[in-house]
């Protein structure tokens, strides 16, 4: 079962960490993701499986989110718009991916305390 309080939660919190991540380059955005996963997971207190659902979901969402006020608000070539909806498409499968380690993550350390 999906928890849509912490789900919304973990959209604001990739969408905050992921822009104060970002000022660091590349890895500083996912590693934002991997710490809102991470808080995710803790908050859903649940299994690996629902938890990981729970990261896949925070992950997409928020970075079609980033992307969309990438195009909006930092691109108005059409060019660069083009090479950010490229590049969105990996960001969005490492957001997954990166969201969905985080989340898992976190339902360990949850189960752990």
């Amino acid at each position: 079962m999906i928890n849509w309080p912490v789900v919304i939660i973990g959209f604001i919190l990739v969408i905050v960490l992921s822009i104060i991540g970002g000022k660091f380059g590349l890895s500083g955005s996912a590693l934002g993701v991997l710490m809102a996963g991470a808080i995710v997971g803790f908050m859903v207190n649940g299994d690996i499986l629902n938890g990981t659902i729970h990261g896949a979901l925070i992950g997409i969402v928020g970075a079609l989110i980033l992307a969309l006020l990438a195009i909006f608000i930092g691109h108005v070539s059409t060019i660069i718009a083009l090479y950010v909806g490229v590049v969105t498409v990996g960001s969005i499968l490492l957001s997954i991916l990166v969201g969905a380690i985080g989340v898992a993550l976190g339902s360990l350390l949850s189960r752990m305390i």
